[in-house]
């Protein structure tokens, strides 16, 4: 009865799992080139072994296994479900200048994001009369009412007090300053390098958005994710404030 069920759902016999292959395989290839192989076989229970972890495909040996499980199907039968992962079919090497070397075409992208700064870090902090400074103080911006502009004794700036003339500015310490953040994400043989992370970077890889002034960017994380033999990597690189990342604090820049 087993074998005559068998025969009426269909699939072809295969050799390696001790099952049959069912039709309606799912396969398909994400952005970066990573390609996902989904497989169903039938059998009677107990006739089928799962496959050793990261065991090749008996066919397309790019890919591995990543994941299987035999589910106990209706009357006297099990279903292997098999998934393999790898590189799509004809992938090469191509050099992307980022820091591993993709196997495909990358995938960047770009994010808005905003952080608080402080103030006096703002490019119209001072020098007019329209400035910051020259609001608060009702002068030229040319110099500061140590009443209105409040100093540690160390002469950091703390806030603007409350008897500023401009009275959108009373209490001010900080900004919201908009800033942004360049992804990376890309397929590549090998583990990326983590030495580059948290360095300046003066340039982003890909033609990233370039930056004027003092702005630079920071590589503040690569995370990589093994699929079967091959890595999909992201790189994160984040926008910098007016004065850019000191090089003494983030060591060099690369």
């Amino acid at each position: 009865m087993s074998n005559s069920i068998i025969s009426d759902v269909g699939g072809n016999p295969h050799s390696t799992f001790g099952g049959f292959l069912q039709a309606g395989a799912n396969d398909s290839i994400d952005d970066v080139g990573i390609r996902t192989l989904k497989e169903q076989y039938l059998q009677v229970s107990g006739q089928m072994n799962l496959p050793e972890a990261s065991s090749k495909h008996p066919e397309e040996t790019l890919l591995v296994c990543v994941s299987a499980s035999l589910i106990k199907q209706k009357g006297d039968l099990e279903l292997l479900d098999v998934t393999y992962e790898g590189p799509a079919d004809g992938g090469g090497s191509t050099s992307t200048d980022t820091q591993g070397t993709a196997l495909f075409e990358p995938v960047t992208t770009l994010s808005r994001v905003s952080k608080q700064e402080p103030l006096d870090t703002h490019p119209n902090f001072d020098g007019s009369s329209t400035s910051i400074v020259g609001e608060a103080c009702d002068n030229d911006g040319q110099s500061e009412d140590p009443e209105i502009i409040i100093r540690d004794s160390d002469g950091a700036f703390k806030r603007i007090s409350n008897t500023a003339v401009d009275a959108s500015l009373r209490g001010a310490s900080s900004y919201l300053a908009p800033g942004a953040e360049y992804t990376v994400r890309y397929a590549d043989n090998s583990k990326p390098p983590l030495s580059s992370v948290g360095k300046v970077v003066e340039n982003l890889p890909l033609d990233g958005p370039d930056v004027s002034g003092d702005f630079n960017w920071l590589l503040i994380s690569v995370d990589f994710t093994q699929k079967g033999e091959i890595y999909e990597v992201t790189e994160r690189y984040l926008l910098s404030g007016p004065n850019g990342y000191a090089d003494s604090i983030y060591d060099y820049t690369l």
